[in-house]
């Protein structure tokens, strides 16, 4: 009964052996598989939906259109669960279409049957799908995408229906509105301080400008004396030299 076991589990190891060594040997070719795969291409393009037939904008209606581009018959595209190959593709382009957006993905390139390198993970290539905020297309975000946080292209207005977005994007509004007035009167008052400072000099000239005169007069004699003295050392220095 022992040696009944031993055979069995001795025909198991050499049939897990011959298999490693059958897939080694018939992926010979990984590296040139490497060099073709490092030629895919992936794109993507946004694709917007219409409104909705009330009329609103509903921030999921858009979608992303993968583009897969200089895929082969040695290799199909893993994207999650899901497997695609190359015959699906259309002038050489294989086109996914990816729901919305805000989100990383991989486009796994795996070899196939025709490669001699079949389920072997060639190459991985990260794609980050950004958000869209339709919102941003509404009439209150025109001319303001980037000035109200809620209209900017790519927030994410997920948690907003159309009234609660037209609550927030209103007060987004008057926010903008209120610091905009609150920095034209801080700019204001600087410039009146800096204009008061100048007609403060200007009413008091009999006083200021003398005054200016003398630290002017006074900067260059300072000057004066340290280029003097500066000439006089030298002249000494040059006499002991010379002696």
């Amino acid at each position: 009964m022992r040696k009944k076991i031993m055979f069995i589990l001795l025909l198991i190891f050499s049939a897990f052996v011959f298999n490693v060594k059958v897939d080694a040997a018939t992926c010979k070719n990984l590296n040139d598989l490497k060099t073709e795969a490092n030629l895919i291409e992936v794109n993507y393009e946004l694709v917007k939906e219409e409104r909705s037939p009330e009329g609103d904008y509903d921030p999921s209606l858009y979608y992303h259109d993968l583009y897969i581009s200089n895929i082969s018959d040695n290799f199909e595209v893993r994207i999650g669960n899901n497997t695609y190959s190359s015959s699906e593709a259309k002038n050489g382009v294989l086109t996914i279409r990816m729901i919305s957006g805000g989100y990383k993905l991989r486009v796994q390139i795996y070899g196939t049957q025709k490669s001699g390198c079949n389920g072997e993970k060639i190459r991985s290539i990260p794609v980050k799908l950004p958000f869209y905020n339709r919102y941003s297309e509404a009439e209150e975000c025109v001319g303001h995408t980037n000035e109200y946080p809620i209209c900017a292209v790519n927030a994410d207005t997920s948690k907003y229906v159309n009234e609660e977005f037209k609550v927030e994007v209103a007060k987004q509004a008057k926010e903008y509105k209120e610091n905009k007035e609150e920095k034209k009167k801080k700019e204001k008052a600087t410039a009146t301080k800096k204009k008061s400072v100048i007609d403060m000099y200007i009413d008091n000239a009999g006083i200021t400008v003398p005054i200016t005169i003398l630290i002017i007069a006074g900067i260059a004699g300072v000057i004066f004396k340290l280029v003097s003295d500066d000439k006089k050392k030298a002249k000494i220095d040059l006499g002991v030299k010379k002696k």
